[in-house]
């Protein structure tokens, strides 16, 4: 079992990633691979699993981050 200390730390580790994603929203990016319509992006140099709200999207194309919450980045094509 985990200690009092291990669960609050890892609730903070937990709740500063989603911070980390919130940010995400406005900022724009690049696919690494086809969204069909879960794919990879690159954003300020960072790898991140994304969504794409409007259908597929070639590897290779310009994306703006639309929405994030604690799991899940959803972008599309600028």
């Amino acid at each position: 079992d985990l200690s009092e200390e291990e669960i609050e730390r890892e609730t903070a580790e937990r709740q500063s990633e989603a911070d980390k994603r919130l940010a995400l929203v406005g900022m724009e990016g690049q696919t690494l691979t086809p969204l069909r319509p879960v794919g990879a992006v690159r954003i300020e140099g960072q790898r991140y699993d994304a969504v794409s709200e409007l259908g597929m999207v070639e590897a290779g194309v310009r994306v703006r981050v639309t929405a994030a919450d604690g799991t899940q980045i959803k972008v599309r094509p600028v």
